[in-house]
């Protein structure tokens, strides 16, 4: 192009440039196409990549009144999914409707924005006989050490899960890897009209069932907590809870039977073998649940702290811990410790130990009460020691939580107003995004990776947090008694 005048050489190259970008995005176009498999619950249709093979016997289309979860017709050639009908929906604001659980009452529905599918089932027949797993579940963790955490999950064979009658919604057409959970379970269930001679005990009521993943991690277990707690709709009468899945005993297992009251069993744990559901509602993971930080369009500004107070304040109600309240210039910092809380921990290999957290801790209050007057106490508490309602209780009680970056810093959630969170080793957005839907706690972020503490830092962040803790709760204190 040397021969070309400048003006030339400058508009071919351009013509150029735009073509091969041209080129470049229809080939990650066609690299991206959805290849994924689709499913359907117990019915006749077979997915494609388009779509829903027409089939009858299914009512009309429709969205559900009052929820951006859509209702799906398998009987519609045209029912793909319209990612428009979505987005015109959403007019960049956070609504109460991208965490919504509605459920139907036979069948599935999808939360569109948040693409999370909510499953329930009528007068649900489960034939123990065509599950299976490597493990029981539920056993006594120092008498399954070492083993393979893949045998504590369940396989399913075809009839495993027995309904009367065919769903009246099928699942929208999404890519199976969205709902792991759901794959194995959906793919057993048969239609079966007589299933209900075949009972030999019947749970009555609501019963939600969900698989758990990290079953003892406290943040991915709160997850799961908040999943099933907005699929009730009713909290004032018991709700039964099944776990598809066969992990050993875990420390949080008995939370689960305080917050929801009903009967908690484990799959495998079942009594009879024919066993019936009243209404069987199979919750999502708590992977998607709004607290997970996943990089999905139009939710990272949707947080609901009208949502989490009513959460916070059922477990607080449950532990009747809702009276307790912030002690002004009490520091609670959490202590990381080696501990057994599953079959393949390596106590060798504990990560984000501080080892010079209690010298530093000892030094606060000397150095910060006589200043100020306020009786500055600190606790290092390793709250894996206490059950929980007194962990809880530990929580509300501080006015400055202080931690390394953990899985502790979950019930940076139940910390009354006013109060702050240090949080040490903060290399992802996890507890960001998680304190974020608690408006009046103040989070810091403090990103050193260190086995200590280094003074500096103790006394720029740690030190400076409490300090300007106490001030504002001083002069809370004198505007209170001023007006």
């Amino acid at each position: 192009m040397a021969f070309l005048p400048n003006r030339r050489r400058y508009t071919v190259a351009c013509l150029f440039i735009g073509f091969a970008l041209n080129i470049c995005f229809l080939m990650w176009m066609s690299a991206t196409q959805d290849t994924s498999e689709h499913f359907d619950i117990a019915g006749d249709n077979r997915m494609s990549k388009k779509g829903f093979v027409p089939d009858a016997g299914f009512p009309s289309p429709g969205e559900l009144s009052g929820s951006t979860a859509v209702r799906l017709d398998s009987r519609d050639p045209a029912m793909n999914f319209d990612q428009s009908q979505v987005l015109n929906q959403w007019d960049g604001e956070c609504h109460i409707k991208y965490n919504e659980f509605a459920f139907p009452d036979h069948g599935c529905l999808v939360n569109a924005p948040s693409m999370r599918a909510h499953c329930q089932l009528e007068n649900l027949l489960i034939d123990k006989t065509k599950v299976f797993s490597e493990s029981i579940g539920g056993e006594p963790l120092l008498s399954v050490l070492g083993q393979n955490g893949e045998g504590e999950f369940l396989r399913y064979e075809k009839g495993a899960l027995k309904i009367l009658r065919k769903v009246d919604h099928s699942l929208q057409p999404v890519q199976k890897s969205r709902f792991h959970y759901l794959n194995g379970v959906f793919e057993a269930v048969v239609v079966h009209p007589g299933g209900e001679a075949l009972c030999e005990e019947k749970w009555t009521g609501t019963t939600l069932f969900i698989t758990r993943y990290e079953y003892v991690n406290l943040y991915h277990t709160v997850t799961d907590w908040w999943n099933c707690f907005f699929s009730i709709s009713d909290h004032t009468s018991p709700t039964n809870v099944v776990f598809l899945d066969a992990h050993p005993e875990g420390s949080l297992d008995p939370v689960w039977k305080d917050l929801f009251r009903g009967k908690i069993a484990f799959m495998n744990h079942l009594e009879m073998s024919m066993t019936c559901f009243e209404h069987a509602r199979f919750i999502p993971p708590g992977y998607s649940a709004p607290l997970y930080p996943l990089p999905r369009p139009r939710e990272s500004n949707c947080r609901s702290p009208v949502q989490m107070s009513s959460f916070v304040d059922y477990v607080l109600n449950t532990y009747n811990l809702s009276h307790i309240h912030r002690i002004p210039g009490r520091v609670v910092i959490l202590e990381r410790i080696p501990y057994l809380d599953h079959p393949r921990r390596d106590l060798n290999k504990v990560e984000r130990l501080l080892t010079n957290l209690r010298p530093l801790a000892e030094s606060l209050p000397q150095r910060l009460t006589p200043y100020y007057g306020v009786n500055v106490t600190v606790e290092v508490a390793a709250l894996v020691d206490k059950p929980m309602n007194e962990q809880i209780r530990t929580i509300r009680e501080a006015h400055v939580l202080v931690a390394n970056h953990g899985a502790g810093l979950t019930h940076s959630i139940f910390l009354d107003d006013a109060t702050h969170v240090v949080e040490m080793s903060c290399d992802n957005e996890f507890f960001t995004e998680l304190i974020s839907w608690k408006p009046n706690v103040r989070h810091h972020c403090q990103p050193i990776l260190a086995e200590t503490i280094p003074d500096f830092y103790w006394d720029r962040f740690v030190v400076s947090v409490v300090e300007a803790a106490i001030k504002r709760e001083i002069g809370r204190t004198i505007k209170s008694t001023l007006f």
